[in-house]
């Protein structure tokens, strides 16, 4: 398993009150496998997604993402594993806007000078370009792309580092329903092509047939569909 969680859970303190973000939680998720987690505003999905993703520490419990426990790591450490390990797409698609879709993925190049990125090539770019659909968009900045468009180029941009996870959270929220159903597609079709475990938050019920698993949050509990 890629991914492993063992009775991960967290608590915030609200001034008197203990909120429990996340109750304590398993779960897996394998090598090329598309999962949505699907819940209401507040439910508890981001919170897990980020806790997967290395953005936060749980309360208790242990993450495994590649092999490793993340929560036995300092925030150095996290970050390298999020460089290596891991891709995010986000609501919003965060492209840097002074730059071009292509020059998007060289910055992945610069931020992991440490690494070995000889294999990434213009011609490596132009092919993960052209299997998104976006090859023609390469020179163009975030201003001049649609909203599809621009999460087309967020997806390549997670791609580009050939993670062996893709946290995916509300990708389609600011897409129409057909722009919404493509970006999944292209999820799911990422994720056979490159083996990528992809988790997807989504509170979009339309989705469900684009995924291989289901998973339901409400109230930080979580129950596989």
């Amino acid at each position: 398993m890629i991914v492993k969680l063992d009775g991960v859970y967290k608590d915030f303190q609200q001034g008197s009150e203990t909120i429990h973000a996340l109750q304590p939680t398993d779960f897996q998720a394998r090598e090329g496998e598309f999962i949505a987690l699907i819940g209401p505003s507040g439910s508890g999905k981001s919170t897990m997604l980020t806790i997967i993703g290395g953005l936060q520490k749980p309360s208790g419990g242990t993450v495994q993402v590649g092999g490793q426990n993340l929560a036995d790591l300092n925030e150095s450490e996290r970050a390298k594993v999020r460089l290596k390990t891991i891709g995010f797409v986000l609501q919003s698609s965060n492209l840097v806007p002074y730059l071009t879709v292509n020059e998007q993925l060289t910055l992945f190049d610069r931020a992991a000078k440490t690494r070995d990125t000889e294999g990434h090539t213009q011609a490596d770019r132009d092919k993960l370009l052209a299997s998104l659909g976006i090859e023609k968009l390469k020179d163009k900045h975030r201003s001049s792309l649609s909203g599809g468009e621009a999460q087309r180029a967020a997806i390549a941009r997670a791609l580009y580092g050939r993670p062996a996870v893709i946290l995916a959270d509300e990708p389609t929220a600011s897409l129409d329903s057909k722009k919404a159903h493509e970006v999944a597609a292209l999820l799911r079709e990422q994720a056979r092509a490159f083996n990528t475990c992809i988790i997807m938050v989504t509170h979009d019920e339309r989705l469900i047939n684009q995924v291989d698993t289901v998973y339901r949050m409400e109230d930080g509990v979580l129950q596989r569909s």
